[in-house]
């Protein structure tokens, strides 16, 4: 009963030890934080857009994650020229889009995200625009500062 007890006690001590270390690691530790956008539309009764917040800024490395907390589609453009792809990384839900020079998603549909890696610092606009909904665009920007542009903030 003793043995059985001892050995049920070490596997538990060496499970916890284990987590410890894992949930610990420099790559559990250095994980990625990625701000958030919402994006609300609703047109019944009435149209009303927006995005919350419509001016985010970040750290140089950062990420941001779109994410359509509306009931139609949205699509998230980037016209920022060519410097759009050599100051990202890591698109998630974004496509190269040759014809507009600069990141685009697909349509996300309630619940849907889309997230980019910010590697210079600088100002990028960006529009969302609804599915159906000609005309209908509401604008952001994302605000990236450089690690000493932060300290003198």
């Amino acid at each position: 009963m003793k043995t059985t007890r001892y050995w049920l006690i070490a596997g538990i001590t060496f499970l916890m030890v284990s987590a410890t270390l894992f949930l610990a690691s420099p790559k559990a530790v250095n994980a990625q934080q990625c701000e958030i956008v919402r994006i609300y539309a609703t047109f019944q009764p009435q149209p009303s857009t927006r995005l919350e917040p419509e001016t985010l800024s970040i750290d140089k490395g950062g990420c941001i994650v779109w994410l359509n907390w509306g009931r139609d589609k949205v699509k998230v453009n980037f016209r920022a020229g060519k410097e759009c792809q050599a100051v990202t990384e890591a698109p998630t839900g974004f496509k190269f889009d040759k014809t507009q020079d600069c990141y685009v998603t697909d349509f996300l549909s309630l619940g849907g995200t889309s997230s980019l890696k910010f590697n210079d610092s600088g100002t990028y606009k960006y529009e969302v625009t609804w599915e159906g909904k000609q005309g209908v665009v509401q604008k952001g920007k994302v605000i990236v500062r450089a690690p000493e542009e932060k300290k003198q903030e």
